[in-house]
């Protein structure tokens, strides 16, 4: 019994560790650019969590950004928007999430209709 309740504890100590990562509390800045977030060794994974700040921090127009990522090829001869940020772009939009892939497909509307409790919640926050 004590064995138990002991990994339960280890559980959910390892869950308060990841949830308190330097890259959620970055998400929380509002001038943190796609490019920090990018840039960050963590980035593929802290997306595929989709922890709730990174839920708040993307958002149609950072998904477009990565979207052009991929789909654009730079100006320059630049490994950053050449091949770094189109292959971490990739990884995260290839992900199995669902509330980005409906950001992706659902019109606005549709969207805002299906997420309003959440959207409501944010805007109250800010």
């Amino acid at each position: 019994m004590q064995m138990k309740s002991d990994t339960q504890n280890l559980s959910n100590k390892n869950l308060d560790i990841y949830q308190e990562t330097e890259l959620e509390k970055k998400l929380l800045d509002l001038n943190l650019t796609l490019e920090e977030y990018l840039n960050h060794p963590d980035a593929i994974q802290c997306f595929k969590d989709m922890k709730e700040n990174a839920q708040k921090y993307f958002d149609r127009n950072k998904i477009k950004e990565l979207i052009k990522y991929i789909i654009e090829e730079p100006k320059e001869d630049e490994y950053n928007k050449g091949q770094k940020y189109p292959f971490i772009a990739c990884e995260m939009l290839t992900n199995s999430n669902k509330r980005i892939q409906e950001m992706i497909i659902f019109t606005e509307e549709d969207f805002n209709n299906k997420y309003k409790d959440e959207i409501v919640i944010e805007k109250e926050i800010k």
